[in-house]
């Protein structure tokens, strides 16, 4: 896992967000019957941040995306990563699970686009986010 989610959670937490880092490939390697549908659907949050870092894991992470946005329908659900901000456009037009792709360095879009979602306010003029 890139310690850069790590450290997006950490600046969340300072903003009195509350955070939780779940490593769903561990996971699936510590307990052989972990069942990842069921791990979503029982995990309640208002935003679902997705870390698609390589490119390799590309379909892992729309399988996460999907899985969140079908059991949580009105969360907010987030990619971000190398291989999120290099298509960017191609997942927010493609992948109607995928709300929003965070650019780039991510620690300020990241807790503007939580404020915002939050507070009920638009993305707009928010710098650093893709959104279809």
């Amino acid at each position: 896992m890139p310690v850069g989610v790590f450290s997006l959670a950490s600046c969340l937490d300072k903003e009195g967000f509350q955070t939780k880092i779940i490593n769903l490939g561990l996971e699936q390697c510590l307990d052989p019957s972990f069942n990842l549908d069921k791990k979503i659907k029982s995990t309640v949050a208002d935003i679902y941040a997705i870390d698609l870092h390589w490119s390799v894991h590309s379909s892992g992470a729309m399988e996460v995306a999907n899985l969140c946005k079908r059991h949580h329908p009105n969360s907010l659900v987030v990619l971000g990563g190398f291989t999120a901000t290099c298509f960017d456009q191609e997942i927010t037009q493609k992948y109607r699970s995928v709300d929003v792709v965070v650019r780039g360095e991510a620690e300020e879009s990241l807790i503007q686009l939580t404020k915002n979602y939050l507070s009920g306010k638009g993305f707009s003029k928010i710098e650093g986010i893709t959104y279809y």
